[in-house]
């Protein structure tokens, strides 16, 4: 306040100041509202009341009968205080009001002295209806723990609302007791929300009382503090409004609380009705018994119902008064307003009412032939449920109908949706028609007779709604219960109903439909896919035994080559499998035709990206069937010998005289030179080249070499071994000795080849003919004498010359001397 009588702050309007006196008034006045421990009493805590109405609410339904004499004093005394708090706020209501006609009889040419004045008259106006809506609320709080009364009493009383006549109860009871429950479970849902939200408006209501008591402080510190006299009119005002704010907010407050304990109540009130109901079903559902009776009546009510849902279908049909009606009343206003020049609001509504009301007949009329289908449905749910509760179904009629009740379920979901939305549309389409009827053209009476006739259409539409809901309703809760019977009655059982649930699953799963293919549609189940497959699995191993055990005998049977038996293995083996493959298919019933996009997607993989596999497959059916090669056969590829040991599918394995086998694509035989050694004759013929000196005699030589070859036991007689004189070499005659062999492997005829050379060596020894070994000319250059020198080596012994040469029978030693040649 000494801020404000400074004469630089008067020049700053006061509306500036009011933020920063706000803060720091409410940092003075924090610790004042908050208890500080040492048994100061907080300012708000008396006004705001107890914090948990709950407590109170409880104690005031359990008292004993002297408290509830002192509670009823009290709530009169409270009614009485109440009623006169209205009236010291109606007589200052019109005090404010007279002072507020006053300053503006004045005529200020400004509003802002009259704008706390008409500020306290609607605080005022805001206390009464408040202090009104808290007299309401104690006239239903004592409806309320009469309720709550009521109900502890119903819940000492069970057997005496059960019939005279004792049990069997009758099923018509049982699912009263049944409707009671659902009743009282869904009623306590939504006194559960109820008191959810009276919480939350507690909650923020007293976060608003803090606040207006903080502003009520910090205007009352204002007006103590105030030096300046001029403005005490003000704050003094300011701080009336600020209390009167505060008071409002405290009748606010003590209304919350009073709303959440009445919602309280009604909460505790559901839940003695729900705790009673329960265990009266408890009594009842254990001596009820379904008769033949209580069915029959059932199923007259549906009969009734039945025949009063055909007789509007009826009613509602293409040939019915009412559908001739509404057509030709809607093409006659269609056809005025087509031939009328300027149309009329009043005859577009006309037309419009008219197809309105053709609409309505329609979806009536599919509303009515729903519901009949609904009732055809709910009597085979009752007499399902009759035969269920007295054991007279068997285990899969119960596991059918259990499926089928939870298909009728979902159906029934799906309707209730498509019916809200439909709903939500026809009141939006009455929102707009209301809009319609508020304009200018809409107030005029023709106009306004039919838009009042479409209300009426969309209201019937919405009375049909309403009507399809609770009977879709009564039907969930019909399967709901025929549901609930089933897993009961099948629940609890033996090891045996364990194995027939267990079977029945693997039967569902096992006939389980995929898809379906060709003009038939014919069904592919997963139990077809699985025999499809292990029936192929057993043909592939029965080709291949097959195949096996028939060429293993034909060549003893028919004395067929081992060779061809081995092709004829192969082919058979794929046909076999493709025979398999044809007729488990043909056993699971699955057509051909539906491998038919699958065999396009094969061939366009064939196409672009198996080239090489199917190229090696086709080249190894070739030489299966031409047979160029053979198993066994003694090749030559690449450079490479090898002995055939499998031709396969793709490929062809072979084993080298090292044993190593190597793996070729099949068409590497086809695309490359093969030699086959043993492809039409396994003789080979093979061939020894030998060199002799000059002087040897040439015809002892033929003889020798043939008697080299002849000696040996696999060269062959026919062909004879011969002998060819093949050049007058530079160091020796040369000769190549021919003979023939028959071979079985790569390496034997190197290995005759090896025996033989070794042969000619023993008998040319035998018979002193001598294999030459190449010879060269030395030249000495004898223009300076040569050097000789005799070297001795350490211990006497000889020191052999760097090369010595046999010349003419003596042995030459030269020393070395590199200038000597």
């Amino acid at each position: 306040m000494f801020l404000q009588s400074l004469p630089i702050f008067n020049q700053f309007n006061r509306r500036m100041l009011a933020p920063i006196m706000l803060a720091f008034s409410t940092l003075a006045i924090i610790p004042a509202c908050v208890s500080s421990g040492f048994g100061e009493q907080p300012l708000i805590g008396p006004l705001l009341g107890p914090l948990d109405p709950t407590a109170q609410t409880s104690a005031e339904a359990s008292a004993s009968p002297a408290r509830k004499d002192q509670r009823v004093a009290d709530k009169k005394h409270a009614a009485t205080e109440i009623k006169d708090q209205r009236q010291k706020v109606a007589e200052e209501l019109r005090i404010a009001q007279r002072q507020l006609d006053v300053a503006r009889a004045a005529g200020s040419s400004s509003s802002e002295p009259t704008r706390p004045l008409s500020r306290k008259p609607e605080l005022l106006k805001k206390r009464d209806t408040l202090l009104a809506q808290r007299q309401a609320v104690g006239v239903r709080h004592d409806d309320a723990l009469a309720s709550v009364a009521r109900a502890r009493v119903r819940a000492t009383q069970i057997d005496e609302s059960l019939p005279q006549s004792g049990p069997p109860y009758s099923f018509l009871l049982l699912e009263k007791c049944r409707d009671s429950v659902d009743t009282a479970s869904a009623r306590i849902e939504t006194a559960e929300g109820a008191v959810a939200g009276a919480r939350d408006a507690l909650k923020q209501t007293r976060s608003e009382v803090e606040e207006k008591q903080s502003h009520r402080v910090l205007a009352k510190e204002a007006l103590q503090n105030n030096k300046n006299p001029a403005a005490a009119e003000e704050l003094h005002t300011a701080l009336e409004l600020a209390e009167l704010e505060a008071d409002v907010a405290g009748e606010r407050l003590k209304l919350r609380e009073a709303e959440l304990a009445n919602e309280t109540l009604a909460l505790e009130s559901n839940q003695i009705r729900l705790t009673t109901a329960q265990a009266k079903l408890e009594k009842v559902q254990k001596a009820a018994r379904f008769t033949r009776d209580d069915l029959q009546e059932h199923l007259a009510e549906l009969d009734s119902a039945e025949r009063e849902l055909t007789a509007l279908a009826q009613s509602l049909g293409e040939g019915s008064a009412a559908a001739r009606l509404a057509e030709e009343q809607w093409m006659d206003a269609r056809g005025r307003l087509d031939a009328t020049p300027q149309r009329s609001g009043a005859l577009k509504e006309e037309v419009s009412a008219w197809s309105r009301a053709r609409k309505t007949q329609q979806q009536r009329l599919a509303l009515a032939t729903q519901q009949l289908h609904r009732v055809g449905d709910m009597r085979t749910a009752w007499n399902r449920r009759f035969a269920a509760l007295n054991e007279r179904s068997a285990r899969d009629d119960l596991d059918k109908w259990l499926q089928e009740s939870q298909q009728t379920l979902a159906q029934l979901a799906r309707e209730v949706r498509v019916d809200t939305v439909r709903a939500d549309e026809l009141r939006k389409e009455l929102i707009t028609i209301d809009e319609r009827g508020r304009t200018e053209e809409g107030k005029t009476p023709d106009v306004a007779r039919w838009l009042e006739r479409q209300r009426q259409e969309i209201q019937q539409q919405l009375m049909a709604f309403d009507a399809d809901g609770v009977q879709s309703n009564v039907s969930r809760r019909l399967h709901e219960s025929l549901a609930a019977e089933i897993r009961t009655q099948t629940a609890a059982g033996s090891f045996g109903d364990w194995l027939h649930n267990l079977w029945r699953s693997l039967r569902n799963v096992w006939n389980f439909v995929l898809t379906t293919a060709g003009p038939n549609e014919s069904p592919i189940t997963v139990g077809k896919i699985v025999s499809g497959l292990l029936l192929v699995v057993l043909g592939y191993f029965l080709a291949r035994w097959m195949s096996r055990f028939f060429t293993g005998r034909l060549p003893r049977r028919f004395g067929m080559n081992p060779n061809a038996s081995a092709a004829l293995q192969s082919l058979s083996f794929y046909v076999l499998v493709a025979m398999f493959t044809i007729v488990a298919l043909y056993y699971v019933d699955v057509p051909l035709t539906a491998f038919t996009i699958a065999g396009g997607a094969v061939a366009l993989g064939v196409g672009f990206g198996s080239q090489n596999i199917i190229n090696n497959f086709i080249s190894g059916l070739i030489l299966l069937a031409e047979q160029p090669i053979r198993v066994g056969d003694q090749i030559q590829i690449d450079g490479m010998s090898a002995r055939v040991e499998n031709i396969g599918a793709r490929s062809t394995r072979v084993r080298t005289g090292s044993n190593q086998e190597i793996i070729i694509p099949n068409s590497s035989f086809l695309q490359n030179n093969v030699i086959n050694w043993t492809l039409s004759d396994n003789s080979v013929r093979g061939e020894v080249k030998v060199g002799v000196s000059y002087g040897s005699d040439l015809e002892e030589v033929q003889r020798a070499l043939i008697a080299a070859a002849t000696s040996h036991e696999l060269v062959m007689d026919k062909p004879a071994p011969f002998v060819w004189l093949m050049d007058f070499g530079s160091d020796a005659i040369k000769f190549e000795l021919h003979f023939w062999i028959q071979i079985a492997s790569s390496s034997q005829r190197r290995q005759v080849e090896s025996d033989v050379r070794f042969t000619i060596d023993r008998i040319f020894r035998e018979r002193n003919l001598s294999i030459a070994f190449p010879q060269g000319n030395v030249h000495l250059n004898t223009s300076k004498p040569l050097a000789i020198q005799l070297v001795t080596a350490p211990n006497n012994s000889p020191v052999p010359a760097p090369f010595s040469r046999q010349t003419d029978g003596a042995l030459f030693q030269p020393a070395t001397a590199p200038n000597n040649y």
